[in-house]
């Protein structure tokens, strides 16, 4: 998620939320091997390599797990009760 979609997300759920409710405040919903692909066209040449998740383990404990499944979130909550959308969805705008 872009940065400058965080405060209107924020604002938005504070002015019209209801207590105790939830939504998935998120931008775009990219791949990881696609997502470090456009770290990598912001930051040069930098290695970007694919490890198996048992190696991952080892520095990124559960997370490493968390990273390696297809996860797909939906602000269809977010975008009818509060009006909100993500203004900037895609990997390069991610990068900016």
């Amino acid at each position: 998620m872009h940065a400058s979609d965080i405060g209107p997300a924020y604002l938005a759920t504070l002015e019209k939320a209801p207590a105790s409710s939830n939504y998935n405040i998120i931008g775009a919903c990219v791949p990881l091997a696609e997502f470090a692909a456009g770290a990598k066209s912001v930051l040069g040449d930098v290695p970007i390599e694919s490890i198996p998740v048992e190696e991952a383990y080892k520095t990124l404990n559960i997370y490493a797990y968390a990273l390696s499944i297809a996860q797909r979130f939906s602000t269809e909550k977010a975008t009818k009760e509060l009006g909100w959308t993500a203004k900037k969805t895609t990997v390069t705008q991610l990068w900016e």
